[in-house]
């Protein structure tokens, strides 16, 4: 399995439109001030070409929004963002090729930040798949570039020229973690280290228009990573879905395994195919793990796309229980995402290794914000 762990020490954005407001986290705050063992912030970005709001300029300022956050949560825990292991995953944060078109996409990047369009309250977007505010939300130079991308990637599979907002997601937040400690003496949470670019999730099939989406974000290298494509994507052939998995040394004798992932929202029995190709690979992959270390942690995260309230969820608590997991955050009345119909619900989760949940831990609401239909969830753990 190839390794794509980059240390990022490009210049990333200074501004940021529609940024997080500060929100006191809820839910179980009884760690001490002490250093947690894990701190995880996962995110559903809303990066959907044609769909969300400045598709091609959006998605790329979200990694800022989430670093900001997740220091948020800590300061209002009243804890250092020094972890053992502090983790940031996204999803739907699509590349897809552009080829020659490659310099438009910047171009319409630029006149995007510039003069961004604002669909959608200040809260949250209007429902993701409303087709008629398609062209209020990308605008006719956004709409061409995005066009002209597809109809690249379609007919030349091959095309040099990725358009990938996960490096400039990457790269902000690798240039925020070397600013100065805060005014109450901690330092920013960093996370330099990125496991899901140069390409490592994007298919070559005509069909297969975007890649996976999905980024992960650590303060510390992993040791081995990749990513493996979904069996069963029936619903969504367009998009290249799978997981992202990567290694992080704890200690001599200890793993961590970080797996994150996006499955379908076209029905239960799509996904239910997913999570049974997703269970054999991690348990072929602690397996693994374990012929050289004495144990492994598991952190499971992302847009899981089951309702906490739905009877699927059992199912879901079933396969996560399998794999010796606990979930470890708890979303209030609103959910983690807004349907196109305006309905909330809980789709996006953290599941953790008992080894983790035996100390203590918190969840932590985060805000709302116009960057995403959903918000970012996040936990800090402490082990026992």
């Amino acid at each position: 399995m190839g390794r794509q762990h980059v240390p990022l020490l490009i210049i990333g954005l200074t501004g940021l439109q529609g940024g997080p407001t500060r929100s006191a986290p809820i839910g179980i705050p009884v760690l001490d001030r002490a250093t947690p063992s894990l701190t995880i912030g996962s995110w559903n970005v809303w990066g959907m070409p044609y769909i969300s709001t400045n598709a091609i300029s959006r998605t790329g300022i979200t990694g800022l929004a989430a670093q900001r956050q997740l220091t948020t949560a800590l300061e209002g825990l009243d804890l250092d963002g020094n972890a053992d292991l502090s983790l940031l995953v996204f999803q739907e944060a699509w590349a897809y090729r552009s080829g020659p078109s490659l310099p438009l996409a910047s171009l319409t990047r630029y006149m995007e930040r510039k003069y961004p369009r604002h669909v959608g309250s200040d809260a949250e977007p209007s429902g993701a798949k409303n087709v008629g505010v398609i062209p209020r939300r990308n605008g006719a130079l956004g709409l061409l570039s995005l066009s002209l991308s597809a109809v690249i990637g379609w007919t030349l599979p091959f095309s040099l020229g990725l358009w990938d907002p996960k490096i400039e997601i990457a790269a902000s937040v690798a240039s925020n973690a070397t600013r100065s400690a805060n005014p109450a003496g901690r330092k920013h949470v960093g996370h330099p280290f990125a496991v899901g670019l140069d390409s490592l999730s994007m298919s070559l099939k005509p069909h297969k228009l975007v890649d996976s989406g999905l980024l992960i974000l650590a303060n510390k290298e992993a040791e081995d990573s990749g990513f493996t494509p979904y069996q069963c994507t029936r619903g969504e052939a367009a998009a290249n879905k799978g997981f992202l998995w990567a290694v992080y040394p704890t200690t001599a004798s200890l793993a961590t395994l970080v797996v994150t992932t996006h499955v379908s929202d076209e029905g239960a029995p799509e996904r239910a195919l997913q999570f049974s190709q997703l269970g054999r690979a991690m348990s072929s992959k602690i397996a693994e793990i374990e012929l050289t270390r004495r144990g492994v942690r598991v952190v499971l995260a992302g847009d899981l796309n089951t309702r906490s309230d739905s009877d699927e969820y059992a199912a879901l608590a079933r396969f996560t229980a399998g794999l010796g997991l606990i979930r470890t955050t708890w979303a209030d009345r609103r959910g983690t995402m807004k349907s196109p119909e305006l309905e909330y619900g809980e789709i996006d989760y953290v599941f953790v290794s008992e080894a983790y949940v035996q100390g203590r831990n918190a969840t932590v609401q985060l805000p709302w914000t116009r960057l995403s239909d959903h918000r970012m969830i996040a936990a800090v753990v402490r082990a026992g």
